[in-house]
Order: C-alpha cells, then structure tokens, then sequence
C-alpha cells in the first residue's frame, strides 16, 4: 500500500475539497501519509538546524542525567531505554510547552552546558507547533467541520520527543495516544507502520524534503473508529545512529474524549465499542505513559 503525499502549501492557498478528502481517505486505511511544502526544517534541507536540538545526545550520560524523565510523573525529561522484554533500546528527551501548565514542567540543563540548546528547542518547537496548527485545520474539515473546530474544542497541548537509536536500536509496536504526530524522519528509515485490517509491517522510507503526519488513540476515539490509530515501530539495522525528531499534537489534559455526535453509530466492528466511553484525556495519556520502561 503507498503511503500519500500531501501538499501542504497548496491546502493552505486553495484548502481543496480534494486535499480533504485524501486526508480523509489516508486517515480511514493507512493512517498516515507524508506532508511536503511546509515550513519546517527537515534532515535534508537543514540538517545543521535539527543538529542543534540533537547534540544533547553527544553529552556524558552523567550530564544527560541531570534531567533524567524518572524524577517526574510526567516523564519529561532524558531516559535511556534498554528493555529485553519490550524488546527497546534507544534513548529520548520528552520536551512540553514551556507555556503549558497541566503537566510537569521542562528540565533544562544549565545554559554553560550545552549553550543555545534550549533556544533552539523553543524555535523548533514554535515553528512545528504552527504546522501541527495548519494539520489541526485540514482534520477539522476532514472531520466535515469547521476550520478550526479542533483547535477550538479539544485545545491542542504539543509535546517534542527528541530520538537516537544506536546500531541495531529499536522501538517496539504501540500506538500513540494524542491526535496527530508530526514526524521528522532522517535518511536512515527503520520505521514501519501496520495498516489497517493487515498483519504486514510496510517500510516507510524517508522522503525528501517531507514529514510523516500520522494519527493517535485518542482521534480514533473522536471518530469511534472510522479513523485508525495506526500501530508503528522502528528496527535500526544499519550501521551507525539513526535520529528523530517528533511532535505530538494532543488534546488538552481536560479535555473529555468521546465520539463526537455524527460518529457514534460508526461501529465497524464489536471492538470499537470501549471507543464510546467517555475519558479525560489527562488519564488516558499518564496510564499510557507509566506503562514505559526505563
């Protein structure tokens, strides 16, 4: 199955009802598809711009310690995963809105550590931000709603995952649970997404100049399943590290996830049902987030 490309600039000019409904189509099969034409800087047009973020990883682990993800309930923060069980080895930081207040707060390290890091973390985090706001857009029309119908409902909150996974690194399957995930893909690949109603892995190779946009639990749950969280994983196999660098566009922690109105009687099969059951979204992600391992 191909994974579709969408064109960002052009739903921005024309917001056509046929990008709409390519959106539409790729959310309800694969539940995922490549975006060009946007504002963001990718690894292959402004490598050393997502290198700036990405040094943290070159620290001493004693360094990289000192804001270590186990200290808060929210894991925000540095960890280093490496789970034989879940079969996962790579390490992070989780980064959240400096402006927001519904979780735990930013570790940063001291500005003589690693100078101009957090600067360069909040300028990237505004400029995906922006475009996680223009994707919240086309979804909303999607979804057969108003622009900005998202945004004004569910009061997007966006987290940063910054990735490295060594030589043979991996990440096990799982779902996300936000939204909508913006996500910046370097030259390596390794990353592959299970479409719906398949038991086949499909490889998602980089594409230039591009970002992967693919959706979460809780956007499956807005629909009552019409749309598709779709399972994903990474198999590093090649030599060297292999780097990511993503964005989470997830509801606000209050919000109250439910199948909106025109999506109830959605039920495609017996399992959708528990999507009807209304959740706090703060819930839903802190269960999910203390099931890692590290």
């Amino acid at each position: 199955m191909d994974i579709p490309t969408i064109d960002l600039l052009s739903f921005c000019s024309s917001q056509s009802d046929d990008i709409v409904n390519k959106i539409a189509n790729a959310c309800q099969t694969i539940s995922a598809f490549y975006v060009t034409n946007s504002t963001l800087p990718t690894f292959e047009n402004d490598y050393e711009a997502l290198q700036q973020l990405l040094r943290f990883f070159e620290l001493p682990i004693d360094i990289k310690n000192k804001i270590s993800g186990k200290i808060n309930r929210d894991h925000r923060g540095y960890a280093f995963t490496e789970d034989v069980e879940s079969n996962e080895l790579r390490e992070w930081v989780y980064i959240g809105d400096e402006n927001g207040d519904s979780y735990a707060k930013n570790q940063w390290l001291e500005e003589e550590e690693l100078p101009g890091w957090k600067h360069a973390i909040e300028t990237h985090f505004k400029l995906m931000s922006s475009t996680g706001k223009l994707l919240y857009q086309a979804f909303s029309l999607a979804l057969g709603k108003e622009k900005n119908f998202l945004e004004e409902t569910f009061h997007r909150e966006p987290t940063v995952l910054l990735l490295r996974y060594p030589s043979g690194g991996k990440c096990p399957e799982h779902t996300d649970v936000g939204f909508l995930a913006i996500n910046l893909l370097d030259s390596t690949g390794g990353l592959q997404i299970k479409p719906r109603g398949s038991d086949i892995w499909v490889d998602v190779p980089p594409r230039e100049n591009t970002f992967l946009c693919h959706i979460g639990d809780a956007l499956e749950r807005v629909t009552n399943g019409l749309w598709y969280s779709v399972p994903h994983r990474v198999r590093h196999e090649k030599s060297g590290y292999r780097y990511g660098i993503v964005m989470f566009n997830n509801p606000h922690a209050e919000s109250i996830i439910s199948p909106l109105d025109n999506y109830i009687t959605n039920n495609f099969d017996e399992n959708n049902e528990h999507k009807s059951l209304p959740i706090i979204y703060k819930d839903f992600h802190r269960r999910r987030l203390n099931e890692l391992k590290y």
